[in-house]
């Protein structure tokens, strides 16, 4: 429901231009998130390097800590959020868009070029040395940088109305 939404804030979000990518990333993903049997494996400093852009030990403890609370949960709930087709959605946005990224976040490559292709009114925000997890790792330095944008499109869209 677009028309409910005035503005939206995507963060660090992946986007797959077809099905086909989507269900390749997931599969050559699967080992990171669920062992065969379903359990979550061990938590590796790959892991950990993958999901932040890079390793530091509190990050390893808490996302530990986090897979031992969920347990397989985590996996599927992910699992869920990665088959929704966001290029559809994407393109039925009128409303302005920022797109926030870590600098070392994997999914920026491939995501930003989509998003700029399918997204009228994009604005996005690269975050010096962050990674994936910008909402764990910089929360307050994300909060300044939707709370500056959110004020400037508002302010524009104000002198566009006066």
């Amino acid at each position: 429901r677009p028309d409910l939404v005035s503005h939206l804030v995507h963060v660090g979000s992946a986007v797959w231009e077809s099905e086909r990518d989507r269900r390749a990333w997931l599969h050559s993903r699967s080992g990171l998130f669920c062992n065969p049997d379903g359990r979550p494996p061990e938590m590796t400093r790959e892991f950990v390097e993958a999901i932040f852009g890079s390793y530091d030990a509190g990050h390893h403890r808490m996302l530990r800590e986090d897979q031992q609370a969920s347990g397989v949960r985590l996996g599927w709930a992910m699992w869920a959020l990665y088959s929704y087709d966001t290029v559809a959605a994407l393109r039925t946005l009128t409303q302005p868009v920022l797109a926030v990224f870590g600098e070392n976040d994997p999914y920026r490559a491939q995501t930003l070029p989509l998003l700029h292709r399918h997204v009228r009114h994009l604005d996005e925000v690269i975050v010096a040395g962050g990674g994936h997890l910008l909402p764990v790792d910089r929360g307050p330095e994300l909060a300044d940088h939707i709370t500056t944008w959110l004020e400037r499109v508002t302010d524009e869209r104000t002198k566009e109305t006066a």
